[in-house]
């Protein structure tokens, strides 16, 4: 076979898995501006006048009284953002000491790292329930700042100790013999070039936090619910309302893909910094 058949049978694979991948959200965002009996027609409508009472729904009084901007989404806002912060910030630290520190129990502790992230989160449901009630953060943002950020270290302590990694530790040496400290040599020397891997573990710990369903569901009330619980406001005895669900859905789904947009520069570059030494 010659090389221009070998190049347009890989085309043709890639363009099946985008299709195959990309099919759900486009789905998604179609239904979102269909009305119920457009998404219910067999067969499906792809042609269909567009309308925007799915999204006037979810932001007005028919569901749930409007919180969706005054509760669910500031909720998803203030978690997420303080949990990537703190999960950066601790990161940093436990990453840079597993890189340039050598002790007893070093391999140890990063594998524990990694074996905590295997954990289905599921599985931590009751336990981390009666933890956060037991000590008077149940149903609170708190609990989830906090879980969000345990979830998030050990996938952004493997990747920020990889990329400090491929700093050289003379660099430090040089650094400390001028007078800087540990400190100054993190905030100085290390996250000026190691900048592009953090942007990379913030993207991955922002997009866990945003997008959970599973754990806000067990640790919040009303008041504390975050933007992915608003989904089962649409599952009612009338039956299920796609289209404000899949409105909702596009609304999740945007923050998420603007944040991963402009950063996309610096997580292309921290995902191949990672890679070499």
């Amino acid at each position: 076979m010659q090389f221009g058949a070998w190049r347009a049978l890989v085309f043709i694979l890639v363009a099946i898995v985008l299709v195959f991948f990309l099919f759900p959200p486009l789905w998604m965002v179609l239904s979102s501006f269909k009305t119920q009996v457009d998404i219910l027609r067999r067969p499906p409508a792809w042609f269909f006048v567009p309308s925007l009472a799915n999204y006037r729904d979810i932001f007005s009084h028919r569901w749930g009284g409007g919180q969706i901007v005054t509760t669910y989404l500031p909720n998803s806002i203030i978690v997420a953002l303080a949990s990537t912060a703190l999960t950066i910030a601790v990161s940093l630290l436990a990453a840079y000491g597993l890189s340039r520190f050598r002790f007893r129990g070093r391999k140890a502790i990063g594998f524990f790292f990694l074996v905590t992230r295997m954990l289905p989160p599921i599985g931590m449901v009751m336990p981390l329930f009666l933890f956060m009630f037991n000590i008077g953060l149940l149903n609170t943002r708190t609990a989830l700042v906090f879980v969000y950020t345990a979830l998030n270290i050990p996938l952004a302590v493997w990747m920020l100790k990889g990329f400090i990694d491929t700093v050289p530790r003379e660099m430090d040496e040089a650094a400390m013999v001028d007078g800087c400290t540990r400190v100054g040599v993190i905030f100085r020397l290390i996250v000026p070039v190691v900048g592009p891997g953090m942007a990379v573990s913030a993207i991955f710990s922002f997009i866990l936090a945003w997008n959970d369903f599973t754990i806000a569901l067990f640790l919040t009330s009303r008041e504390t619910r975050t933007l992915p619980l608003m989904i089962t406001a649409f599952q009612t005895d009338e039956g299920l309302f796609w289209g404000p669900m899949t409105a909702t859905g596009v609304v999740i789904l945007l923050p998420v893909v603007l944040f991963t947009v402009f950063s996309q520069r610096h997580m292309v570059k921290g995902l191949t910094l990672g890679a070499v030494k």
